[in-house]
């Protein structure tokens, strides 16, 4: 009868052990501009690479605004590069060809005249200034997904906002992503919906699955910083 107990044991922390072993445990994702530039595996072939966003008119054509970089990653900082190439790659236009599909703020104003255009602007090994126009164009600079910040460069690229935790699976990575619904509800308040996303290490949403609705109390607001959109 021992025997049999002393078996039943091991059987049972056994499946538990492989039940583990198939379920890593979630780890909570930092920010994105919390990482720092040692926290991305970049190619070697990428120094410097930023992400702007442009203020534009209803028709899509540019304000004369200064523009904003909401986020960049890099293996030299732009202000470690001579004056003459900081100009310059500051003076570089975007592409603005209809293939581009960069849009990193998940709730994008829907106030009148608050439209945006992004682009993606790299300097290479050989200090030759990139422009670049679409998500596939910038994630291919980051080679393969490897790393916590590369996922959330991922995530915000995606127009998913950003993720909450992660855990390596066989085909990449399970991320727990929360943003808020583009629709408010009956009562004219904000809601938050999460998602479960699976990521390829090529930086690839293959699925994502409804998860919940949390409603708040806080009134829907239908237009974000900044405001003033007028030339």
């Amino acid at each position: 009868m021992i025997k049999k107990l002393i078996l039943y044991i091991l059987i049972a922390v056994g499946l538990s052990s492989q039940l583990s072993a198939k379920s890593p445990t979630w780890t909570t994702l930092k920010y994105l501009g919390e990482y720092k530039s040692k926290d991305f595996n970049l190619k070697e072939t990428l120094l410097y690479l930023e992400v702007r966003q442009y203020e534009a008119r209803e028709d899509g054509t540019l304000r004369d605004k200064p523009y904003r970089v909401p986020f960049s990653f890099y293996r030299k900082k732009l202000s470690s590069f001579d004056n003459k190439t900081i100009n310059k790659f500051k003076k570089v236009k975007p592409n603005l060809k209809l293939d581009s599909d960069i849009s990193i703020n998940y709730f994008e104003s829907s106030g009148k005249g608050c439209y945006y255009k992004y682009g993606a602007f790299m300097i290479d090994m050989a200090g030759k200034i990139w422009r670049m126009n679409t998500v596939e164009d910038i994630i291919n600079h980051l080679g393969e997904i490897d790393t916590p910040a590369e996922l959330q460069v991922v995530l915000k690229l995606h127009n998913k906002n950003q993720g909450d935790s992660y855990r390596k699976v066989p085909k990449g990575y399970e991320v727990i992503n929360t943003r808020r619904d583009l629709i408010c509800n009956k009562d004219g308040l904000m809601s938050y919906k999460t998602f479960k996303l699976l990521i390829d290490k090529k930086g690839k949403i293959i699925k994502e699955t409804y998860i919940k609705t949390v409603h708040t109390k806080n009134p829907c607001v239908m237009c974000v910083p900044p405001l003033d959109c007028t030339d």
